[in-house]
């Protein structure tokens, strides 16, 4: 994974370090994976609505968090589907 900017990085580390608090329980570990990805998604949607430095700040690579050049919330999304459907084997 190739984060684009610091404010992606710091999504992606706030997002994971969620995760791991949550995956401490042994009961939540599907959870933890699923809460990492939308607390990382929130909180880069809340910086974009925050960010008054662009005009279009939702899809502005300097406004949020980019990965492989894709905002963070496109990524998480796609992330959410898949393991979704592995950790429910549909796939």
């Amino acid at each position: 994974m190739w984060v684009y900017n610091v404010k992606g990085l710091v999504v992606v580390l706030l997002g994971v370090g969620l995760g791991i608090g949550l995956s401490l329980s042994p009961t939540t570990k599907p959870f933890a994976v699923f809460a990492a990805i939308i607390a990382a998604m929130l909180i880069d949607v809340w910086m974009r609505l925050r960010s008054e430095d662009h005009d279009r700040p939702m899809i502005h690579p300097d406004a949020g968090g980019h990965i492989w050049f894709a905002p963070l919330w496109v990524v998480g999304i796609v992330l959410f589907v898949v393991i979704g459907l592995v950790e429910f084997r549909l796939v």
